[in-house]
């Protein structure tokens, strides 16, 4: 702009000149006009940054700014907002964990919505206490399914059973972070449903070899388990690997 006014009369009179140069400019951060005090129409800047992710790669994106009122703000976001429901098993008897799943859940939809956004596309976690029980696991899947969610994440394997139900029958995918039971490598019984974890049926496998590894040849066994779905499940798998190994169980 300062180049352009100075072709004018040679660069005299530059103040004048650089006001009739700030009239509709266009220029490389867009179309300006100056103010009598200087200053340029604008609700104020972009604040841009990279984002290193690592296995995925660097990101810049612009979703912040500055304004003059507000100082340093969220940019509004123009895009889709995807929603993901989260199983928490905030009570219940794994509830000691639950603060681990949420600040999981929170560092992936941070590192999720860096890598969309300039994809136009950023995730929204939405969280139902899902108590590790199968009542509990029901009634917040359905609390998902009418918040609007794509997919569902989460939860115990008691609660998981009860929301599959509720989630297969609305057509949402389920993956769980915590679910363990080998019944539910059923997926006929389980439609949509997919786990990050073993099924204890590799437990009981473990377990079986290590017992039968260290038992007398006159040595009996008898199995105690509890008789949630862990822990049911665990026995099952057990006693199915035990007893193929040619050993019985005194009692269970």
């Amino acid at each position: 702009m300062i180049g352009e006014a100075a072709m004018h009369e040679d660069g005299n009179n530059m103040a004048m000149h650089l006001k009739m140069v700030g009239t509709d400019y266009e220029g490389a951060s867009g179309t300006h006009t100056f103010y009598d005090n200087g200053d340029v129409a604008g609700s104020g800047y972009d604040v841009c940054s990279f984002n290193h992710v690592p296995t995925y790669g660097d990101y810049f994106n612009c979703n912040h700014m500055w304004t003059n009122d507000g100082g340093l703000m969220e940019a509004p976001f123009m895009g889709v907002t995807v929603k993901i429901g989260f199983l928490n098993d905030a009570t219940g008897p794994i509830a000691t964990y639950a603060a681990g799943f949420v600040a999981a859940s929170q560092i992936a939809v941070g590192i999720a919505n860096t890598i969309g956004w300039n994809s136009m596309v950023q995730f929204e976690v939405v969280y139902a206490d899902s108590g590790c029980s199968g009542d509990m696991g029901a009634t917040a899947a359905q609390a998902l399914v009418d918040a609007g969610v794509v997919g569902v994440v989460g939860a115990c394997s008691g609660a998981s059973m009860a929301a599959n139900a509720v989630l297969s029958a609305a057509g949402i995918p389920q993956v769980s972070y915590a679910s363990t039971s080998p019944a539910l490598s059923d997926a006929t019984a389980y439609p949509d449903f997919f786990r990050v974890v073993p099924s204890d049926a590799l437990q009981g496998q473990a377990l079986s070899a290590v017992v039968d590894a260290d038992m007398p040849a006159d040595g009996t066994v008898g199995l105690i388990h509890m008789t949630n779905s862990y822990g049911s499940g665990l026995a099952d798998a057990f006693t199915e690997n035990f007893v193929a190994a040619g050993h019985t169980l005194c009692t269970t």
